[in-house]
């Protein structure tokens, strides 16, 4: 068997003779027998296990504690189980190690992950050159919502005092403040994107601009403030999204969190003497899928003992509102396509769809304005009153900023638009 392994590891292409591959062939050379030496290894696969090398059997040498480490450090010492041998690939790997154990042996600083790495090696197997990919290490983003359940628990958020309606409402009708991706904490500089944008900015022109929708939308029976994600640009204290795109924050995880809850506060707040009802809707977004549970728990919290408030608990992708004849939809609109959208909500809100006469969808994720009718239905993406950061900038990204309020009739749908321009707010 060790001879026959042997002969398996000495296997050589004639024009690459240092090649140890993935089954392909390297060129188109005639003589290129890269994908022959793979199909002899595969045939010698039956072989199942390499002995360890009597001599210097291998073992794992535990790192000190504190210290980052890839994978273990092999020497002198016990040795491991012989590797099962499960594919070509796995059994030129083997042979490979059995020659240069520490050969994939790599740490990483403290503070920073292993990403990826690439060995030069020799035709002796020895290793030449090594490149390694670090990041940063992240924060577990599962983590934030149980960090924020144990503080509430542990310091009760104040409730809401008492807001008194100060003018007649009419129960035909209902006002939607739309406010396309915040993006609260995102940092830009004018020099490189042409606009400045920080956290206190962001609170000013978002308290403003829903100042003003409510002055000029009519009291109502119910104000749907309705944040379409991507309320916070970073999904915990590393400056990076959900998915771990780095991006340039302004400030803390938490202190971001803060304003824009205190931002959402006032708005519900303002909103409450003006309708009979106020609901926020908070939709999950590809920077912040899980701080957006965040938001919702605090302002639950908050407002949790005034019957005129409703924090929507949205914990799926889209959420519905049925509102006399219209199905009133929105979603952040980064995981399904604007043409899959009637087909789904159509099935997920099967009782609210039969019962309406039409649907509305609001969506944001990609800051420019565009919509499309279907039967029945209008699927629309809107802008946002953030401005763009440097990568947004370099790509060539120019939509307007706006924000738009709507106002709809319990029979008749949306009677009145209007869309007011980030311009009058700076």
């Amino acid at each position: 068997m060790a001879e026959e392994t042997e002969q398996i590891s000495e296997m050589k292409c004639r024009i690459h003779p240092t090649y140890v591959g993935k089954g392909q062939p390297r060129s188109r050379h005639p003589k290129c027998t890269c994908i022959a030496v793979y199909q002899r290894a595969q045939e010698k696969m039956r072989v199942v296990r390499l002995p360890s090398r009597p001599a210097t059997p291998i073992k794992w040498t535990p790192i000190a504690e504190g210290q980052n480490q890839a994978t273990g450090i092999a020497s002198e010492g016990t040795a491991l189980e012989a590797p099962t041998i499960e594919s070509a690939d796995s059994l030129i790997e083997a042979a490979l190690t059995r020659k240069q154990s520490g050969l994939h042996a790599m740490h990483t600083p403290d503070g920073y992950r292993l990403r990826g790495a690439s060995t030069l090696i020799d035709s002796d197997g020895n290793m030449v050159q090594q490149w390694l990919k670090t990041g940063k290490e992240r924060d577990d983003p599962k983590l934030l919502v149980e960090v924020a359940k144990a503080a509430i628990l542990a310091n009760p958020i104040p409730k809401a005092a008492e807001v008194v309606k100060v003018v007649e409402t009419s129960d035909a009708y209902e006002v939607a403040v739309v406010i396309g991706d915040p993006h609260f904490g995102m940092l830009a500089w004018d020099q490189e994107t042409g606009d400045n944008w920080d956290i206190d900015i962001a609170r000013r022109v978002h308290t403003d601009a829903i100042r003003e929708a409510l002055r000029i939308t009519p009291p109502s029976s119910r104000l749907l403030l309705i944040n379409l994600g991507d309320a916070i640009h970073a999904d915990g204290n590393n400056a990076q999204t959900t998915a771990g795109t780095r991006v340039d924050v302004d400030s803390r995880w938490k202190k971001v969190v803060t304003i824009f809850a205190e931002t959402m506060n006032v708005a519900i707040a303002e909103g409450l003497q003006k309708h009979d009802h106020v609901e926020l809707v908070t939709n999950r977004g590809n920077h912040d899928d899980l701080t957006s549970i965040v938001i919702q728990m605090v302002l639950a919290e908050r407002w949790r003992d005034n019957p005129r408030v409703t924090i929507a608990p949205n914990l799926q992708m889209v959420w519905y509102h049925q509102f006399g004849s219209n199905l009133i939809a929105s979603t952040h609109g980064h995981r399904t396509r604007m043409t899959q959208l009637p087909t789904l909500i159509a099935q997920d809100a099967r009782a609210k769809w039969g019962a309406t006469k039409r649907t509305h969808i609001y969506c944001g994720h990609v800051h420019h304005h565009k919509a499309q009718e279907f039967p029945g239905v209008e699927v629309e993406y809107f802008n946002t009153l953030a401005s763009k950061d440097s990568w947004h900038a370099q790509e060539g990204y120019r939509s307007r900023r706006s924000l738009r309020c709507d106002v709809w009739h319990r029979d008749r749908g949306l009677t009145a638009k209007y869309e007011l321009n980030v311009e009058q707010f700076l």
